[in-house]
């Protein structure tokens, strides 16, 4: 098992549902937090939460992440941390021919590339640093597969995707990104 106090943990959509839950049990483990979300109400609220149950330092942030201008001022905020969930956003419901090619767009903007945008901004950091971790939580849509792909879910299939930065064994002063995918 390993020691994540004093370790600070990044996690977007953090004002509800998995993201939050993903933030409450970080900080019971002593990590202290950065959240992300679109509900400034709510972030604060549920940040002095967890300050009062566990001691540790929450900031929050209150951005849309489907922005890529947030998502710079989000690693401007917060520039120096050793896990990042990306959790933000779902891709709306449906099949392929019920949802129109908005509500794609709005999702896939939020949920696919608000994912790599931030992955690109914190993995050159934290190669630097020679450690840290980034997890892309999929949801409960990729954790059904359909024989058809009318989903979004249906395209990921199951994968959860976790970045790791560890130092190199072959050259010590070098860090290298290991991707472990795991299929449920």
């Amino acid at each position: 098992m390993r020691d994540f106090a004093g370790k600070t943990a990044l996690i977007t959509g953090a004002s509800k549902g998995i993201g939050l839950g993903i933030a409450q049990w970080f900080a019971k483990e002593g990590v202290n937090l950065c959240l992300v979300a679109r509900s400034d109400d709510l972030l604060k609220k549920h940040a002095e939460e967890i300050r009062k149950s566990s001691q540790v330092n929450v900031q929050t942030l209150a951005v849309d992440m489907s922005d890529p201008a947030a998502r710079e001022k989000v690693f401007a905020t917060f520039p120096d941390v050793d896990i990042v969930v990306n959790n933000a956003g779902a891709v709306p419901g449906g099949s392929i021919d019920q949802v129109d090619e908005a509500a794609w767009r709005k999702g896939w903007d939020l949920k696919l590339y608000g994912y790599v945008g931030m992955t690109r901004l914190y993995i050159a950091r934290m190669k630097e640093k020679k450690r840290g971790v980034i997890l892309n939580i999929i949801g409960a849509g990729g954790e059904i597969f359909w024989p058809r792909p009318t989903r979004p879910g249906d395209v990921l299939h199951a994968e959860t995707e976790i970045l790791e930065i560890i130092p190199s064994r072959s050259n010590p002063g070098r860090g290298s990104v290991r991707l472990r995918t795991e299929t449920k």
